[in-house]
C-alpha cells in the first residue's frame, strides 16, 4: 500500500480553496490524499481574489513574487469583468506586486 504524500499547499491556502481544519490536519500530516470537503471551483472571482491577497502578503513578508499562474487566474477573471478582481489587480499594480499587464476593463470600455 502506498503512503499518502504530504500536502504541499499551507494550511491558509488548503483553508482559501475551501478544506476544513480536520481535513488539512490530517492532510498536512499524510494521512489522507483525499477528502470530501467541498472545494471551492477556480472559476470563482472569490479564489482568485483570495490567492492573490494571500500571496501578496508572502511577497511583501518575504520579498517573494507572487506566483505567476495566480496573477493570470486573476487577470481571467479581469476579462471577464468582474471588479473586485480589477481592484485587487489595481491594488497589486500600485504596490509594484504585479509584474503581468492587466486586461482592459471591460466596464471601462463601454
Amino acid at each position: 500500500m502506498a503512503r499518502a504524500r504530504t500536502a504541499r499547499g499551507s494550511n491558509a491556502l488548503l483553508g482559501i480553496l475551501g478544506h476544513g481544519e480536520e481535513c488539512i490536519g490530517l492532510a498536512m500530516s499524510g494521512q489522507i490524499a483525499v477528502c470530501d470537503c467541498r472545494t471551492k471551483p477556480m472559476e470563482d472571482p472569490a479564489v482568485a481574489v483570495a490567492l492573490a491577497l494571500h500571496y501578496a502578503r508572502t511577497a511583501v513578508d518575504r520579498g517573494i513574487p507572487i506566483p505567476t499562474v495566480v496573477l493570470e487566474l486573476l487577470a481571467l477573471r479581469v476579462r471577464e469583468g468582474d471588479p473586485t478582481c480589477r481592484a485587487v489587480g489595481e491594488w497589486l499594480d500600485e504596490r509594484g506586486l504585479l509584474d503581468i499587464r492587466l486586461p482592459p476593463s471591460l466596464e471601462r470600455d463601454q
